[in-house]
């Protein structure tokens, strides 16, 4: 792990290196608190996915083709938890395996799609399941045309 930056490592970057808002103009932004922000560069606590997501759709949005800040991302997204937010993993016993309310994940890259997903799951049980299946079909032709 010794040249990998630490998650709140790589938040402290996105928020300060990127120029685009100060740190309260980030809170706003994001509708937290300025407290957040730190705990989250402290590595003292994860931003909610919807948080996290919206820092880096900023960046993205704003530079266009990635920045090294947002590659840096990119690259620790898929690294196990227990690599880039120590102080954050799990008991001892659950080394790299972070636990949410509803949701077990290994790594940032499942943390930020999981809740994405158990929100589209939700809406899909409001349906009857003739409803659900019809739903999931137009997806799949839609966006994973190969899978039929």
């Amino acid at each position: 792990m010794s040249d990998t930056k630490t998650l709140g490592e790589v938040i402290r970057h996105m928020l300060d290196d990127s120029h685009s808002f100060t740190r309260k103009e980030w809170a706003v932004a994001l509708g937290c608190t300025t407290r957040e922000l730190r705990d989250w560069v402290a590595n003292k606590k994860i931003p909610p996915d919807r948080k996290l997501r919206g820092i880096v759709d900023i960046l993205r949005h704003r530079f266009g083709s990635p920045s090294p800040t947002l590659q840096e991302w990119d690259r620790i997204s898929g690294l196990p938890i227990s690599d880039v937010a120590p102080s954050l993993t799990a008991s001892p016993g659950k080394k790299g395996v972070f636990f949410l309310p509803s949701v077990r994940v290994s790594n940032l890259a499942t943390y930020t799609l999981s809740l994405r997903y158990s929100g589209i799951l939700h809406r899909l049980t409001l349906l009857s399941e003739p409803e659900q299946e019809k739903v999931l079909d137009l997806l799949v032709e839609k966006f994973i045309p190969e899978a039929r």
